[in-house]
């Protein structure tokens, strides 16, 4: 191999690392201004599994919180159901995925602090009487645990591990 061959192989990897260099370099850049710019997760946010309670509770749930709403996502028969609540203590039209046309009309109302979530759903049906179910959420040792209290009884859920959410699939 001549020596200009030399030369030019050698000032082709140059121009490939400095290149391979600035990629990195932009990637990095991209990365930090998203996570400076994102909201902050909330300590509710992730997948929840139960450790003990209620039975009919769900097994597991995945919750994210972004300002004052919380999107809780259930697992169903075949699919997953989403409902999306705004807890800013004041009156919104509950919806339920799964009810058919003729579910009774509801309301509900949700306060959201740093380590607890209030939701009450009041029934507008004329024989229910105003009928109101309450729940209470709390995060417990350190967010490690969530405790759902309501007047059917109390369920605790821990945070799923990081193997749990990459080996099961989830919404």
């Amino acid at each position: 191999m001549s020596l200009t061959a030399a030369n030019s192989a050698a000032r082709n990897a140059r121009r490939t690392i400095a290149l391979l260099a600035s990629l990195l370099a932009l990637a990095f850049t991209v990365f930090l201004v998203y996570a400076a710019f994102r909201p902050p997760p909330s300590g509710f946010d992730g997948v929840w599994l139960r450790a003990g309670g209620e039975s009919w509770m769900p097994e597991q749930m995945e919750l994210r919180v972004r300002g004052n709403v919380m999107d809780e996502t259930l697992p169903s028969a075949s699919e997953y159901v989403s409902f999306h609540m705004i807890a800013d203590g004041r009156e919104h039209s509950w919806t339920d995925p799964d009810a058919q046309n003729d579910a009774p009309a509801r309301v509900y109302t949700a306060q959201l602090t740093t380590d607890s979530f209030t939701l009450a759903i009041r029934s507008l049906e004329a024989d229910s009487g105003g009928a109101v179910h309450r729940e209470r959420w709390s995060l417990l040792n350190g967010g490690k645990e969530l405790a759902i209290l309501s007047q059917d009884g109390q369920t605790l859920y821990r945070r799923a591990s990081w193997l749990h959410r990459m080996l099961t699939h989830a919404p």
